[in-house]
């Protein structure tokens, strides 16, 4: 998937699979640059302040921490095995094919805090 350049309404990215019902939207903590909820995650990004923010939404198999920060880890359901990246009001940026039901999701960044750079993991379907 090529690189996304672009600039972050709001500074916030959301990630979840469209098709998935009673998405419950991961809120903004200032704790934390990933926020989670079973359905959803949000990156926090200062695209306002900082200008456009670089994207990479990659299969888990390509993983790598090149100039950049695990900042999470976990699972996200996905129910149609679409994982999009999404600024609010649902408007999707990129989304790449994912295993169905809960799949692994990793996100590097370039910084613990309002990153510029995010490369988004997502595992996906076993193919036999």
């Amino acid at each position: 998937m090529p690189r996304i350049q672009t600039s972050v309404p709001r500074g916030m990215l959301f990630i979840y699979d469209r098709n998935t019902e009673d998405i419950v939207i991961a809120e903004y903590s200032p704790k934390f640059v990933v926020n989670s909820t079973p359905t959803s995650l949000s990156i926090a990004t200062q695209s306002e302040e900082d200008g456009e923010v670089e994207i990479d939404l990659l299969p888990l198999s390509s993983f790598s921490l090149e100039e950049k920060r695990l900042v999470f880890e976990g699972k996200l359901m996905a129910a149609d095995g679409c994982i999009s990246i999404c600024f609010m009001a649902d408007e999707e940026i990129a989304s790449i094919s994912s295993k169905r039901g809960a799949c692994t999701i990793k996100i590097a960044a370039d910084s613990p805090q309002f990153p510029t750079a995010v490369s988004v993991y997502v595992e996906q379907q076993d193919i036999d």
